[in-house]
């Protein structure tokens, strides 16, 4: 049950991270001026992309995964609270 609990909260967290973390505005500056494109190169040309729109589509895509380990963290940190909280309250009632 709470694996299940844990990956329905994943989900349902991964948007909103992602958007928090695209909006993050200094990672916007630094891309824009383009110090996050030269140090991200070598990873693209590892994938396989030369740039373009692809290079876009690896950056989103990794943030994204990126996205979905954060939520991954909080949710397990969520899940294992509320158990444990659970467990101290039912020791109360015994």
């Amino acid at each position: 049950m709470k694996i299940f609990a844990r990956l329905v909260l994943t989900l349902l967290l991964t948007l909103p991270i992602y958007v928090g973390v695209t909006a993050l505005p200094w990672l916007s500056h630094w891309f824009d001026n383009g110090n996050g494109w030269d140090i991200a190169a070598p990873i693209f040309r590892a994938l396989g992309s030369y740039g373009g729109e692809a290079d876009e589509d690896y950056l989103y895509g990794s943030l994204l995964l990126i996205s979905v380990f954060l939520a991954l963290i909080i949710s397990v940190l969520i899940v294992g609270g509320a158990d444990r909280l659970l467990r101290r309250s039912s020791r109360k009632n015994v």
